[in-house]
C-alpha cells in the first residue's frame, strides 16, 4: 500500500466517521495505529502520510560519474584516448557523454 491510498482511507476514514477497524484491516496497521494516524492527520494534514526520504538520493547510490570513471580506469577499455572511450560508451554501455558548460 502506498502512501496516496493511506492518505485517501484515513481520510475518508475521517470523513465519513466510518469504520476504524475496517480502515486498519484496508490498511494493514492496528486500530491504535489508525487513531495516531488520524490525529496526525487533524495536527498537519497530508504531509503526515509522505515519507521524510522521498525525493532524496540514497547515500549508496551510484552516480553515472563514478560508473564511467570505473570503466575508464578499468581493463576492459585500457589503452583508449577520451574520444575514442566517449564513442566505445556509446556503442557497448548505451552512455551517451555530452561537454559540461
Amino acid at each position: 500500500m502506498d502512501q496516496r491510498e493511506k492518505y485517501q482511507i484515513i481520510k475518508n476514514l475521517v470523513e465519513s466517521k466510518g469504520n476504524k477497524n475496517a480502515a486498519a484491516l484496508r490498511c494493514g496497521c492496528t486500530v491504535r495505529t489508525i487513531n495516531r494516524l488520524i490525529r496526525s492527520f487533524h495536527d498537519r494534514g497530508e504531509s503526515v502520510f509522505i515519507h521524510g526520504n522521498t525525493g532524496r538520493v540514497p547515500v549508496n547510490h551510484k552516480g553515472l560519474e563514478d560508473i564511467v570513471v570505473k570503466l575508464f580506469t578499468g581493463e576492459l577499455y585500457d589503452g583508449s584516448n577520451i574520444l575514442h572511450f566517449c564513442e566505445l560508451l556509446k556503442k557497448h554501455e548505451n552512455i551517451l557523454m555530452r561537454k559540461k558548460r
